[in-house]
C-alpha cells in the first residue's frame, strides 16, 4: 500500500493446509519457504519450510495463528538499517552462523559496519512512509535493488552497538523522546 519494495509476502490467519497450498500456487511460490509468527523477535518462531509435506505437518495445530509466508532467498546476508527519528543510524551486516540459515546476531549469526548511503535513505523513505520513529528495517539487496524482509517496530539492538560502540541508542532513543 505504502510503494516500499519487499519481498513476496502472504500473511494469513486461517492456516488450513489445502488452503494455504492453493495461495502459495496462486502467487508462485517455491519451495522452501520461510514460515514466521506475526508476532515475535530475535528470529525465533521463524521456519524454513522445505517442501508440501513438511508444510502440512508444521500447519498441525496451528490453524488460527497469524502466520507470514515469504520465499527462502539463499543469501549471504542481510542488512539491518538501525532508523531513529527519521534518520538512519547505520548499517550492520548480519550473516548466519555456519550451518545454519537464519541471519539473526542473537542466534549466533555475526555482523559487519556497512556503508551505502542508498540503503539508508531507501530504510529512512520506508520509516516515513510508516509514520515509524523507531524501526529496525531488515533489507536484501538484490542485484543493485533493495527489497523489505521486515520491519521491526521494536528493534533490539545488541548487534548494532557491537559493531557501532560509539552509537548509545537507549540514549538516543531518550533524547529523541525528551524533544517530542
Amino acid at each position: 500500500m505504502k510503494d516500499i519494495p519487499s519481498i513476496k509476502t502472504i500473511h494469513i490467519s486461517d492456516n488450513e493446509p489445502k488452503k494455504i497450498q492453493k495461495v502459495l500456487a496462486k502467487f508462485r511460490f517455491r519451495y522452501p519457504i520461510v514460515v514466521k509468527k506475526s508476532s515475535g523477535g530475535l528470529g525465533l518462531g521463524v521456519f524454513k519450510v522445505e517442501n508440501k509435506k513438511e508444510l502440512r505437518v508444521f500447519l498441525k495445530n496451528k490453524r488460527h495463528i497469524n502466520l507470514v509466508y515469504q520465499p527462502y532467498l539463499k543469501n549471504d546476508g542481510d542488512y539491518r538499517i538501525l532508523v531513529l527519528g527519521g534518520k538512519s543510524l547505520g548499517i550492520i551486516k548480519r550473516k548466519s552462523a555456519v550451518g545454519k540459515w537464519k541471519n539473526n546476531f542473537a542466534l549466533g549469526g555475526s555482523v559487519e559496519k556497512y556503508k551505502d548511503l542508498k540503503m539508508e535513505r531507501f530504510a529512512e523513505k520506508a520509516c516515513r512512509a510508516l509514520k515509524l520513529d523507531l524501526a529496525g528495517v531488515d533489507v536484501f539487496k538484490i542485484k543493485n535493488k533493495y527489497f523489505v524482509i521486515e520491519i521491526n517496530l521494536f528493534p533490539c539492538f545488541e548487534g548494532f552497538e557491537k559493531v557501532y560502540p560509539e552509537v548509545n541508542v537507549a540514549r538516543k532513543i531518550i533524547e529523541m523522546l525528551v524533544k517530542k
